[in-house]
């Protein structure tokens, strides 16, 4: 990770992509750089990227400005996950959740690098709270629905590149019990609607001779094309072994990278959630999300890529941490401690552990300021 200079305080070097696109936002005088490359960083946060825009003008900031628009969304988001999680959790869970999220490396971790991480990562709640509400409700405008959630996948692929988690995320919601009529439907043509926003998103960009150049446009070609790639030099023989090694191979680094992002501690509370777990939609939601996002950081393996399931992960480490919290209880003697039995002291002893869990899995919040650096590099698959 390199480290640039700009207002006199030190941002990631990604922060140049942002600055430029940003000025010309501001500025509405586009660097010559741009006609030469749109990236994939500068087009997936389009969206976080004009609002930091917004804040940089009154801030009079590049730094200040951007700094402030991540505190929102980092903001923006653990409530997102309090309200995601709310939908099938009691109100208790939740709050876990979205405190564990406050703490979280994705958000906090990331505040103040200049590159808009925090925005991005964070957003995915945002989306999953409204794909949720779309899905699990019964529908009674149809128009409305099949263009609220187009709308929503688009925002997303502009925001960061969750439209290939909310797409899959909402054909099982759809399928779930009691199915509604129609339901299947709707997700269909609203997944359309978003293939015509986007495309015509390209043709906007092309009347300003800008292109986008991604291959996260296609995850699926570059999944393929990456597998393929490793096994090229086998001999015929050697392909359904060397496949099977390979996916082994690539279940093990993803594992690793899976419990190096999120952190053990956090695991922990989570794995012990999840055998207490009662409810059949929470189960599918956290089976359908771990799924997506262990089967994405296998195409694109970088933490936030393979954390894309924090909601549903911090949900059941929530839960855990209340199962820990009333085992612990119940193994005190009968008629000692009546004060730790009280309400207020077990939700306030709750929030104290869950705090705990938390701030130990993501040292920067006691002002470490390398750790963000060593968390990446841990949890990080060269392509």
């Amino acid at each position: 990770m390199a480290i640039r200079n700009l207002e006199g305080y030190p941002v990631q070097w990604e922060a140049f992509l942002i600055l430029r696109s940003l000025s010309s936002m501001s500025t509405n005088l586009t660097p010559d750089s741009l006609f030469e490359w749109f990236s994939t960083d500068e087009y997936r946060a389009i969206l976080p990227i004009y609002l930091a825009a917004i804040a940089t003008q009154v801030a009079k900031s590049y730094v200040i400005g951007v700094t402030i628009s991540e505190i929102a969304w980092w903001w923006l988001g653990a409530l997102s996950v309090f309200f995601f999680v709310r939908n099938f959790a009691s109100t208790t869970v939740a709050f876990g959740a979205g405190l564990f999220t406050c703490f979280s490396p994705l958000g906090v971790g990331h505040i103040g690098s200049g590159h808009l991480h925090t925005a991005s990562s964070l957003s995915l709640s945002v989306f999953l709270a409204i794909t949720w509400r779309l899905f699990s409700h019964r529908i009674i405008n149809y128009f409305f629905t099949i263009m609220l959630f187009g709308c929503t996948l688009f925002l997303s692929s502009i925001t960061y590149t969750y439209q290939w988690f909310l797409i899959p995320f909402a054909f099982v919601v759809a399928a779930l019990p009691p199915l509604s009529k129609g339901r299947m439907g709707v997700w269909a043509t609203g997944t359309v609607v978003f293939l015509i926003l986007r495309w015509s998103s390209y043709g906007i960009l092309a009347l300003g001779q800008l292109s986008v150049h991604s291959h996260q446009n296609d995850p699926v070609r570059v999944l393929i094309y990456s597998f393929e790639s490793q096994i090229a030099s086998l001999t015929p023989m050697g392909i359904f072994s060397g496949s099977l090694l390979l996916l082994m191979d690539k279940f093990l680094v993803i594992f690793r990278m899976f419990v190096t992002s999120y952190g053990e501690p956090v695991l922990g509370a989570a794995a012990i959630g999840a055998v207490y777990v009662r409810n059949y939609h929470e189960r599918i939601v956290l089976i359908t999300g771990v799924t997506l996002s262990v089967s994405f950081g296998a195409i694109y393996g970088i933490p936030w890529v393979i954390m894309s399931a924090y909601p549903m992960v911090y949900a059941m480490a929530s839960r855990g941490s209340f199962q820990l919290h009333r085992i612990t209880l119940a193994s005190l003697p009968a008629g000692h401690f009546q004060v730790l039995r009280t309400p207020r002291v077990i939700f306030a002893t709750q929030v104290i552990l869950i705090a705990a869990i938390g701030m130990s899995t993501n040292l920067d919040v006691f002002g470490d300021p390398t750790f963000s650096v060593r968390w990446w590099q841990g949890s990080y698959i060269p392509h």
